[in-house]
């Protein structure tokens, strides 16, 4: 080829910027797919060569061709079709366009050293060479931009070590707050390793981090590898973290890229979701699920160094007289109040639980299997829980009934020692307010015959079986027989007689008090109804258990009434001291209810109960009982008798008669008469018995008295215990 004469730059230059300004540059945010129509760079190579083989013959010939602007045009069209192909080439292979960079440059300078003669070729080379580094330069920028778009707004981060394992990069979510002064400086509070190999002051050594360093020795990539970091703020967070390793082309270990995930929200609320399962929310103890789990461990442990452990379950007295009086709100701060105290008066070890509404169970090893030693710790441990507490600006007195069973003497496995301990809790109840039972062998052997009463006491009610006897009840004055107390009797085919105070309580926990109580009022008010005789006009007393007033009592005893046909100025209905104290508005009114319709209320063995004096006031009574445990020691205890006579005498004052239970001898009889007792009531003046068997002793005695004097003086009852 000749040579082609030069032109002036300027010309050039403009032709050139013409040119450029036509050329498309590629948008990468398109992300066009790879889908070029067969065209490859070897096609658009050779293309090339004959494009710009060609436009140098055209310019051979012609020295001022740079002044020609239809060759320019022609030129022009010649190119376009080219610099498409390069940029669909560009567009469809993104992801290997460095390698594309690299084949399409040489295949240009190859031209261009062919052509390095020419002006065609100096344009062409030049035109294309810069047409490719400003297509890279973008999609460099492009991307740069789009990946620090990702990192920004990213809830993870995104990180980046160097071949030290040095923190180099960490996106903007990991630079958040203030720098850290504990584990390093210039990554950022919330994610900051000044070196990925070393521990933080918030991690510890552990067999993860063992095989997590082995790892990073061997430039393995690792996935959910969880690390924690303390910010400046004392903060722990929890991170998880995932990379890769990077490497160069020449295979040279670079360093991690890698991304966290701040983990720490995720597991306060996983913790605090195992915290509700496992615990009861209003006292903060595990609950019963939970329990027992732990109580699993604590055996299992025990079982392992031949040791053993201690199970005490414990109930609170008088709870739902707390709620009902004083509201759930006071009643929900006691139950607060005792878990707190049983937590601290729990021994080193201990698993502290609420298991039902008021009751509380607590498991703790311990070296010996000593029942006093244990009886000793229990009773400590009660003492604290029943302390006296002052919630809403009131002292309430709080204590506990406690059953105590012991690993692995009551039984191996936890559903006998929970069954033990329930059985000793059971038994605790039975003795009253604050009492503690240690289990032993004889505790089945009572709850055996309990259950054994109970099936037959369900037998006996639902067969009619049991019986009504009655007591006299005597008036001092003149002797006169003036009411009988119907009393409930029980004797069993098999189990023989059982006494009331067996059955009875049996019947107030199962249920059956209600109706048995309503068979015998029936029967005692059918009774009343047909005496005659010595016996006309008498009263029938008839026991109310506290259990009853929870049911429609005003309705059964006006139904009994009715169907009797008795006068109910001759019935008096005995309560106990328990019952004016369970529900003061309701039981006002029940009573009320009764006292309207003419029936009497007495209060059965008072003064051995909590009776305060503004019931007396309150309640429509007529007549107080006083408990046998006064009149026992009548004959030789001075306070008893003071105490006697001074119930008597308030008695009087607030226009109530008077009645002593118990009286046995005539020492007690005259005692009673000099201190001004109404009414008296015991074995000396009459046993309990059937109805038969009284009214024939009542005829003898009336038969006695005429024989002795023509004038019938007034019938004196004592000796019919006799009869």
């Amino acid at each position: 080829m000749s040579a082609i004469p030069a032109v002036p730059w300027a010309d050039v230059q403009m032709r050139f910027d013409i040119l450029w300004s036509r050329v498309p540059l590629l948008d990468t945010e398109l992300m066009l797919p790879i889908d070029i129509g067969g065209t490859t760079v070897g096609t658009v190579r050779g293309r090339a060569e004959e494009v710009l083989s060609r436009i140098d013959d055209w310019l051979q010939p012609l020295p001022d061709a740079w002044g020609r602007m239809d060759l320019l045009a022609e030129v022009d069209a010649e190119l376009e079709p080219l610099e498409t192909d390069l940029q669909t080439l560009l567009v469809g292979f993104q992801v290997e366009r460095h390698r594309l960079y690299e084949k399409t440059r040489s295949g240009i300078m190859s031209l261009g050293r062919q052509h390095s003669m020419t002006v065609g070729g100096f344009f062409i080379v030049t035109l294309m060479l810069l047409t490719m580094s400003l297509l890279e330069a973008r999609i460099a920028r492009k991307a740069e931009r789009r990946f620090r778009h990702f990192a920004t707004s990213a809830s993870d981060i995104l990180w980046e070590t160097d071949a030290a394992l040095v923190m180099s990069f960490v996106s903007e979510g990991g630079r958040c707050g203030r720098q850290s002064g504990g584990d390093g400086s210039g990554t950022g509070a919330r994610f900051c390793f000044p070196r990925w190999d070393a521990l933080t002051s918030a991690e510890t050594q552990t067999r993860e981090w063992a095989q997590h360093l082995r790892d990073l020795s061997l430039q393995r990539p690792f996935r959910d590898f969880r690390r924690r970091v303390r910010t400046a703020d004392g903060d722990v967070l929890t991170w998880h973290v995932s990379a890769v390793p990077v490497f160069d082309r020449a295979g040279r270990f670079r360093g991690y890229r890698g991304v966290a995930t701040d983990i720490t929200a995720k597991l306060e609320q996983e913790e605090r979701i195992r915290f509700l399962a496992e615990h009861d929310p209003m006292t903060g103890l595990v609950n019963r699920a939970a329990f027992q789990s732990r109580l699993w461990a604590m055996v299992d442990c025990a079982r392992e160094r031949r040791g053993s452990c201690v199970l005490l379950v414990a109930d609170l007295d008088g709870f739902k007289e707390i709620n009902d009086h004083h509201g759930h709100d006071t009643g929900d701060a006691v139950l607060c109040i005792v878990g707190a105290r049983l937590r601290e008066a729990a021994p080193a070890g201990a698993v502290a639980a609420r298991v039902g509404g008021d009751e509380f169970a607590l498991a703790f090893p311990i070296d010996g299997r000593d029942g006093a030693e244990v009886d000793a710790l229990a009773r400590v441990i009660m003492a604290c829980v029943g302390r006296p507490a002052f919630v809403n600006g009131r002292e309430l007195s709080i204590s506990g009934c406690g059953g105590v069973s012991i690993y692995p003497r009551d039984g191996q496995a936890i559903d006998k020692l929970l069954k033990a301990a329930d059985l000793a809790l059971y038994c605790a109840k039975r003795d009253g307010p604050g009492s503690l039972r240690l289990f032993d062998r004889t505790l089945l052997e009572e709850a055996e015959r309990r259950w054994q009463i109970e099936r037959a006491l369900r037998l006996a009610v639902a067969t009619s079986r049991i019986e009504v006897h009655y007591q006299p009840i005597v008036r001092l004055a003149d002797r006169r027989v003036l009411a009988l107390e119907a009393l409930a009797r029980w004797t069993d085919p098999q189990l023989g007689p059982i006494s009331p105070a067996i059955f009875i309580p049996i019947a107030e926990e199962s249920s059956l008090i209600n109706q048995i109580g309503k068979a015998v009022l029936m029967q005692a008010c059918c009774d009343a109804a047909a005496w005659d005789g010595a016996l006309a006009g008498a009263c029938v007393s008839v026991n109310l258990s506290p259990a009853q007033f929870r049911s429609e009592i005003a309705t059964v005893v006006e139904q009994a009434l009715v169907i009797s046909g008795l006068d109910p100025s001759r019935l008096i209905l005995e309560i106990t001291e328990t019952v004016l104290m369970q529900d003061s508005g309701t039981t006002l009114q029940t009573l009320n209810q009764l006292s309207e319709k003419g029936v009497g209320l007495a209060i059965d063995d008072f003064g051995a109960g909590y009776t305060s004096l503004a019931y007396l006031k309150k309640f429509p009574v007529h007549k107080i009982k006083l408990d046998r445990s006064f009149v026992s020691d009548l004959e030789d205890s001075e306070d008893s008798r003071l105490i006697v006579e001074a119930m008597i005498r308030l008695a009087h004052v607030l226009g109530l008669q008077t009645v002593a239970e118990g009286v046995e001898t005539e020492a007690q009889l005259a005692f009673l008469e000099r201190l001004g007792c109404d009414e008296v009531q015991g074995y000396l003046l009459g046993r309990p018995g059937p109805l038969d068997r009284i009214l024939a002793a009542r005829l003898r005695a009336a038969a006695n008295d005429l024989a002795r004097s023509p004038v019938a003086p007034p019938v004196r009852e004592v000796g019919l215990a006799q009869t």
